[in-house]
Formats: C-alpha cells, structure tokens, sequence
C-alpha cells in the first residue's frame, strides 16, 4: 500500500551521465523552482562544473583518492548566500586500516583479470591519509593540508575557532548535538506534510461498492493509463520516467474514490494537479471522457439494481398488508384433497 499522493520520481532524481543532457538539466530546473524535490543520487558528475547553488546537504559514500576531490564533490553543499552547507562522509573501516599501516599499503587492483599480488602497493595521498587518521578535529587537518589562511585559527579544533557546524570529532569531545552551537535555523529534511483534518463519514452513495462496483471500473483505468505510458514512453523528456509514474497507482485510487463525486472537468483537474500528473494538458480531456463514461455506467447499473428491488419490495408489501382472517381462510392442500375425495365417494352412491 502506498500513502495517498504519493509521485514518484519527484521527491528524489538522479543526476548521472546516463540519464541524458535533459533530464539532467531538468533537475536542476527543478532544485531550484520545485520545493517538493530535495534528494538528488549523484556520480560525481555533479561535482564537475555544476553550479547547484540551492543545495544544502551533500553526502559522500566512502573517501575519493585525494582529499581535493573530496573537497570537489562536498563542496557543492551550501554555496547560497545565507545558507549553511552540512557535508558527511562514509568511510569503509578498510580505508582506516590502510591509513594506519603506513604510506604504502596493499590494495586489491583488478587489472586485466590479474588477482591480487603481495607485492601491488599503491601510495595514499598524504592529505587523505592525515585526514583518516586525525584525532582532535577534521576540518583543522583539511585546512592544514591546503594551507588555508590565517593558519593560527584555521588550524584550531572547531569551538576554539568559533565555528558554526562541529565535525565529528568536536561534537563528540564536547559533547554536543550536531547543531547546538549556532542559532541559524535548520530545514527540516523533507516538508511537513498538511495538517490532519477530522474525519468525515462518507456517503455510500458517493462511493464504489468495493466487491461489486470497484473492479468494474479499476481495469478501465489501469488500461487508460497503459495507453498514456504508450504514446508518452518515447518522448525525449520521458526517456527515463519510470513506467509506474505515467499513471500512479495513487492517481487510480484517487480517480476510483472521487467517482461520484466530481461532475465538471475542473474538478477532476484540481485533483489531477494536486496528485502533479504531467499528463494533464495533452491527456486530461481524455481521462474526463473516461472518467464520464464510467460515472454514467455505475449509474446506470444503480438505477437497474434499485427498478428491480422495488418490485421485490412491492410483491413483500403486498403479503405484509394480507389480513389474519385471509391468511387462516386461505385453503390447505391437504383439505382440498380430503374434499375432492368425499366429493367422489357421494357421485357413486348417487349413481349406485
């Protein structure tokens, strides 16, 4: 089951050179204008000359070859006047281990199907290398690496330089929470969602049965959203959507319980944008035909169903209004046969 409203491919995209030159360049578009996208899965080619200015958090899984590229990749975060980048680092314990052996350690290299031989050594960077093995504060030890000046304060741990965001190792020799040592306000990670209305209890005539009416009518939907994803799928701007996306399952379920309910096409738009169906200028009328269609249809099967319970009712109605008195001088089988029987017998004694 999903929550309602839920849009794939909105909240989080991908950023890679085999999505193609225009969906990357839609998802940058849409960092900067849609509010609802915040989570963005990157190779580094997002650090390569890619101004995204509106990011704000950047993670990396594991530690580049140098601490340059590092700096190349996490420094995207926080580039917006005002803002504060935040920036995490994964690092396998292997990276450590290799650290602590000595500038030259053995690494695992695959090089033409070869397996690893005792004798590959491969040097660290002397930057990375200072970096993993530092004790007292991380972002000293970067700053030591490029020299960054003045060196008498950019050399200090994090509260003795009076910085804004703690690295690891300075929250946790101070003991204090990752953002307890300023006062600029945090962005949650994702928007709160719309407070909760009370509940109202729903009228069934406004509703699908769900045995009997609602899988007449979910297979008709399904089927139109596979002709959309059919004349969509090889536009160059959908080169990438996910197939679930065309059409959601979300959507489906929204059109299904708003069946009875909505009764112009501009209501069935407002649902359409609010569930964001980018379909909605090329195939929105369409789907109104649909939607139309299958209104007049459940009820029309209604209006059947309830011609023949009243005949039902009318024949029950009848019987109830019967009186005591008819019920008690209506005949039994069993006499009538007993009479016929007597009636016999006297017509031969008369013939006798």
């Amino acid at each position: 089951m999903e929550p309602p409203g839920v849009n794939h491919g909105r909240r989080v995209r991908q950023y890679t050179s085999l999505c193609g030159d225009e969906f990357n360049r839609q998802t940058l578009e849409l960092l900067q204008t849609d509010p609802l996208l915040q989570i963005i899965v990157a190779t580094v080619a997002l650090a390569n000359g890619v101004h995204a200015p509106e990011l704000e958090d950047a993670v990396s899984l594991a530690i580049p070859d140098t601490v340059s590229e590092l700096i190349q990749g996490l420094g995207r975060a926080g580039r917006l006047e005002g803002s504060v980048g935040r920036t995490t680092a994964f690092v396998p314990k292997s990276d450590f281990t290799r650290a602590e052996k000595g500038p030259l350690a053995s690494v695992a290299r695959a090089s033409h199907g070869r397996r690893k031989k005792k004798n590959d050594e491969e040097t660290m960077d002397p930057g990375k290398r200072n970096l993993l093995l530092e004790t007292v504060c991380y972002i000293a030890s970067l700053n030591r690496t490029f020299q960054n000046p003045p060196l008498d304060v950019s050399t200090l741990d994090c509260r003795q330089a009076n910085r804004q965001l703690y690295c690891s190792l300075c929250r946790e020799r101070y003991k204090t929470t990752p953002f307890s040592s300023f006062n600029v306000p945090i962005h949650p990670p994702f928007l709160d969602p719309p407070a909760k209305l009370a509940p109202v209890k729903p009228n069934p005539r406004q509703s699908l049965r769900p045995r009997k009416e609602r899988p007449l009518v979910q297979p008709i939907f399904i089927a139109f959203g596979t002709r959309v994803m059919e004349n969509q799928m090889f536009e160059p701007e959908n080169e990438y959507r996910p197939e679930a996306t065309y059409f959601p399952a979300a959507l489906i379920t929204a059109l299904l319980d708003n069946l009875l309910k909505l009764y112009t096409q501009d209501s069935l738009d407002i649902l359409l944008d609010a569930h964001d169906w980018p379909f909605r200028e090329s195939h929105g009328h369409d789907l109104w035909n649909t939607f139309l269609d299958q209104q007049m249809r459940i009820l029309e099967l209604r209006k059947k169903a309830t011609k023949g319970g009243k005949k039902k009712t009318t024949k029950r109605m009848e019987w109830d209004e019967s009186s005591e008195e008819d019920l008690l001088s209506e005949d039994d089988p069993e006499e009538d046969n007993e009479d016929d029987m007597d009636l016999d017998v006297a017509s031969t004694k008369a013939a006798t």
